[in-house]
Parts: structure tokens; sequence; C-alpha cells
């Protein structure tokens, strides 16, 4: 009976650089060994024995596993499957966050500024926010504001900070 293979898949299929994907399958019996090339960012050669069904994969950038599977017969037929596992973008500073202006008298305004591509969501102060986009502040005290770029699996987010200084109101002559 010829060996066979199904049921190759990669948990997550996304996963930013430096994350690990658990590549699983099932196999036939009867087989006399398991092999996963890979091509892309992952260029290694795993020989695995028959009945572990699994392995934890790390590419350094988008790569390609095949599996395949060898009859422990004297005909030695083989089956395969193969998938990609996707390195996601990083999140990008466009437009670096900025004040306008950063020092400003008690009761004036500033406006932040902020330009990010290739994230999955931007918080201002813990609140989404869009993109690439402004807010204009009134804070009563000097204060720092964060951005933070949140990356499709969390490995890769960017943050950065500004502070608006507020002084008093100057004293009357």
């Amino acid at each position: 009976q010829p060996p066979s293979v199904n049921s190759f898949i990669a948990s997550p299929s996304v996963i930013d650089s430096g994350q690990t994907a658990r590549l699983s399958w099932n196999e036939s019996g009867n087989l006399s060994t398991v092999r996963i090339t890979s091509s892309g960012g992952d260029t290694n050669t795993y020989n695995l024995p028959p009945g572990q069904r699994f392995l934890d994969v790390r590419p350094s950038s988008t790569s390609t596993y095949t599996v395949t599977v060898t009859s422990n017969d004297c005909s030695a037929q083989t089956a395969s499957q193969a998938l990609t596992v996707t390195i996601g973008a990083c999140p990008t500073i466009t437009s670096p966050f900025s004040a306008t202006p950063s020092n400003i008298i008690r009761g004036a305004s500033s406006t932040l500024q902020w330009g990010i591509s290739n994230a999955a969501q931007v918080l201002l102060d813990g609140t989404p926010v869009s993109t690439t986009g402004s807010r204009v502040v009134s804070p009563n005290v000097t204060t720092t504001y964060r951005l933070s770029a949140v990356s499709g699996n969390g490995s890769c987010d960017v943050d950065q900070f500004i502070t608006v200084n507020v002084a008093a109101c100057p004293t009357p002559q």
C-alpha cells in the first residue's frame, strides 16, 4: 500500500520574524523516513522519526516546507505535501510621532501627529487611532503621550513617546 501524508498545516501560518510556527500532519503507517525540506528563509532539511507528526520552525523570512514520507517496503514509494509559513511585516514609522508646539502655556493646545505602516493596530495612550493622523491636546500639566504600533502577532511592536511641556500662565506685570 502506498504511503500517505495529509492535513499538513502550520499553526500559525503567519508569524512575525523570530516567532515559532508548529508544522503538523497525519501520515500512514509502515514508513521508513519522514523528511521536511524547506526553501526561502529556512533552507534546512529535517529528518524526523515516523510517528512524530510535528516540527516547530522559526524561519527568518517567508518559507515553503514540504513533508515527504517514504514507505518501508522495497518499492520505497513516497508521498508529499507542501505549505508556506509567511513572515508578516513589522510596523514601520512613516512619520515620527511629534507634538507641535511641544512647549505650551496652560490652557493652550498642541497638535500630536504620527504616521505608521504595516501595523495591525495603532494606539494613542491605549486608545485605537488611525495609522496616520493627528490629535489636538490641551493638557493642564506636562504630559507624555505614548503611540504604540502593534504588529500582527505582537512580537515586533513599536512604541514612540512625546512630551508636551506645560508652563503656568505668566504672572501679569
